[in-house]
């Protein structure tokens, strides 16, 4: 890894990250020769060392090839759910389950708002259900 841009949904460098608004991590990468099967995991941590999410492309289902020479991998986040506040970015390359490339916290990724936040905690959950009154379940799909 040679470094880590952060960019906007209109892939313009940004400084910072701005909740419910799309961020791509783009991670760039040297490759001293030819790499195939590599995934690329990052980890998302607060300034404490607690991991809040840890997205790995091998659990989304896509591995690498990198070609020898410069090149970039993009993970974007349609809407960031994390508050306010600062995190810290790990990128880790990883082959046949070896880890040949580890930056730990060392990319600072701050998050903003354009609102209020309402919320309290380290992320917002999408919106869920509640039941209507005490002592009923809340409705399943096609119940009201």
């Amino acid at each position: 890894m040679t470094g880590v841009e952060l960019l906007d949904g209109d892939l313009e460098d940004v400084a910072f990250a701005t909740y419910g608004k799309p961020l791509i991590v783009r991670v760039h990468v040297n490759a001293k020769k030819d790499l195939h099967d590599v995934e690329l995991g990052l980890g998302f941590s607060t300034d404490g060392g607690v991991t809040i999410a840890g997205p790995n492309s091998k659990a989304a289902g896509t591995l690498y090839s990198l070609r020898e020479g410069d090149s970039f991998i993009d993970y974007k986040i349609d809407q960031v759910v994390f508050q306010p506040g600062r995190l810290w970015l790990t990128t880790c390359f990883v082959r046949d389950g070896q880890i040949f490339d580890l930056s730990d916290r060392r990319t600072e990724l701050i998050v903003r708002a354009d609102r209020t936040m309402d919320e309290p905690g380290l992320v917002t959950l999408a919106p869920g259900h509640w039941s209507k009154r005490p002592g009923l379940p809340v409705p399943g799909e096609g119940q009201q």
